[in-house]
């Protein structure tokens, strides 16, 4: 219940932007044990906005999935190992939480790998010319340190 209490709250106190084409169609994360608790409480402390875009309502999962923007920026909590996160990759640090990044066709994903549950950060191309990763990853430290916690 506070779950759905809490989702809606996003939406009344204006999270989500009624004005874009409607729900993103989103698959789900898989369904991790105990990720519902955490990932709920992580997507009731991220912003409203996202690099300028506006939240707006995904088809799946929403107390595990957020969108910002169109083309929607796609945040999922409780995904599996990211594939980036090979040896030899390349872990950025931003503001205390640990990232790997990928790309999945025209599409930047990046994951965390220092946080008990991995979340996923999913970028259209489109936004690479106008707000560099860190842009995106900045404003979403705060929330991931306080509610991802072990």
């Amino acid at each position: 219940m506070a779950l759905l209490v809490g989702v809606f709250a996003f939406w009344a106190l204006g999270g989500f932007d009624s004005n874009d084409t409607g729900p993103v169609r989103v698959a789900a994360p898989p369904a991790l044990p105990g990720a519902d608790e955490t990932c709920a409480k992580l997507l009731n402390a991220l912003p409203p906005e996202l690099a300028g875009e506006k939240a707006r309502p995904v088809t799946t999962a929403p107390h595990r999935v957020v969108a910002w923007g169109d083309p929607a920026i796609v945040l999922r909590c409780g995904v599996n190992r990211p594939k980036a996160l090979t040896p030899t990759a390349q872990v950025l640090g931003i503001d205390g939480v640990e990232w790997v990044h990928g790309t999945e066709g025209d599409t930047v994903v990046w994951t965390t790998v220092s946080l008990p549950l991995n979340v996923e950060l999913r970028v259209p191309k489109d936004y690479t010319g106008k707000v560099a990763g860190d842009g995106l990853l900045v404003p979403l430290a705060p929330a991931l340190k306080a509610n991802v916690t072990r």
